[in-house]
């Protein structure tokens, strides 16, 4: 039996492999009730990580504003999309994309001070300020890479977001430590969310 926060990200899963998902189908899947489901992907959709339909709920997905380029991460290479873009303004005016805070905050970190950065709120889509920015690491949901960083525009977000999915709420300098001490105990092999091939 999943606790909910299991059973949501498996619904999270899921929803990666198929865009829609039925309620009877989940029911059946994850082996509880249909008032249990139907309360997991209220919280879902609250949390606007997926859309919750009659009979259903479906992928929630983000794009670029009209017109633009997806941009490649600088970091890892993954495509930067609007939900959790991060761009790093330098000082000779040239940009660098990270596909999510997790790479944003790990490019940052090798910047010179005073560098500009910009990350997007999860929960709204807002731009903020990186330094500005809260951060909550290593939560239940996982959109890109591991350890997961998702930016929230302020720290009563994050907490209340917290409170469903887990990890800590950290500001920029705690969440590009934390980083650096997760990534130094990582395999080398596995990074950036998947297992890579040993050389």
């Amino acid at each position: 039996m999943f606790i909910a926060t299991e059973r949501q990200q498996r619904i999270l899963e899921l929803l990666q492999v198929q865009k829609t998902l039925k309620i009877k189908d989940l029911v059946e899947q994850l082996r509880v009730s249909p008032m249990t489901i139907h309360r997991d992907l209220r919280q879902l959709d609250n949390a606007g990580l997926a859309k919750k339909v009659h009979g259903g709920v479906t992928r929630v997905r983000a794009f670029l504003p009209k017109g633009s380029q997806f941009e490649a991460c600088s970091l890892c290479n993954k495509p930067s999309l609007a939900r959790t873009a991060f761009i790093i303004h330098g000082t000779s005016g040239e940009q660098l994309h990270a596909c999510c805070s997790h790479c944003g905050l790990l490019l940052l970190s090798r910047q010179e001070a005073g560098i500009q950065a910009l990350t997007t709120g999860f929960l709204y889509g807002q731009i903020v300020s990186a330094q500005q920015a809260t951060y909550l690491v290593e939560s239940s949901v996982v959109l890109c890479c591991v350890p997961s960083v998702l930016s929230f525009s302020n720290q009563e977000d994050a907490r209340r977001f917290q409170q469903g999915f887990g990890g800590q709420v950290m500001d920029l300098r705690q969440a590009q430590q934390h980083l650096h001490n997760a990534m130094a105990f990582m395999p080398k092999h596995h990074h950036f969310g998947k297992v890579m091939d040993s050389p």
